[in-house]
């Protein structure tokens, strides 16, 4: 039934385009992308809870958030956004409105953890920051943990593992889940620290995104694919 339901979007997608018009196969591009992590991702997902898309609009334009338990829906949602979209690796029981995103408090549940190897990019350029892509898949390989897919943020790599599904059925499990976190995330730094001087940001907390593949990255001068490799993997999935 989803096959269907996606190439019918499809379907009606092209006919609205003028003759010629490759939009819309990109645009099929993206979600296919987006739909292959986040099928990746569901068995780290507590049952029946939402996931959390988060889209950051320009201007005066609300930022927009979807909370969903649909993979197709959500894939379409990123493929059709045309600006920096994210996922929150806590998931919740039910929907906080379409302008309000996870929080600490929200959170539910816990479906991965992530880290952050930001590269010497043209808008960041710091001495303790990974060279380039292939230095940050050098410290991919020599994580203590193995991840279960990697994005490329088009200005670094996110490591994704997969810890869920875990459910919250009262602050104590919510705290376990928090120190669990920070166990992770300073073992990661320190072990990235001691074998490749980069320094990486802390990133800890509940209510973390991720970059979302196939989704635009809009922080340079001209918009960058998110992409990712399912890992261990050779080839980034664009």
């Amino acid at each position: 039934m989803r096959f269907w339901s996606s190439l019918t979007r499809m379907t009606t997608l092209r006919s609205s385009m003028p003759a010629g018009h490759t939009s819309v196969d990109v645009t099929y591009e993206k979600f296919l992308v987006a739909r292959a992590f986040l099928l990746l991702l569901q068995p780290y997902i507590p049952d029946r809870q939402f996931v959390n898309l988060w889209k950051k609009n320009s201007g005066r334009v609300p930022n927009t958030s979807v909370w969903t338990r649909d993979v197709d829906a959500a894939a379409w949602w990123v493929a059709e956004s045309e600006t920096d979209t994210y996922l929150a690796r806590s998931t919740a029981t039910r929907s906080y409105g379409s302008h309000s995103r996870i929080s600490k408090d929200r959170a539910s549940g816990l479906a991965f953890t992530s880290a952050d190897i930001d590269e010497v990019t043209a808008y960041r350029d710091k001495p303790s920051l990974s060279r380039n892509s292939m230095h940050s898949l050098e410290i991919v390989k020599s994580l203590p943990v193995e991840p279960i897919a990697v994005i490329n943020t088009g200005g670094g790599l996110q490591p994704i593992f997969g810890i869920g599904p875990i459910s919250f059925d009262g602050p104590s499990d919510k705290e376990r889940a928090r120190v669990l976190l920070n166990n992770i995330d300073t073992a990661i730094r320190a072990k990235v620290w001691a074998d490749h001087s980069v320094v990486l940001d802390s990133t800890p907390d509940m209510a973390r995104l991720v970059r979302m593949p196939g989704s635009l990255n809009c922080k340079g001068s001209q918009p960058v694919e998110v992409r990712f490799i399912p890992w261990p993997g050779t080839e980034m999935i664009a």
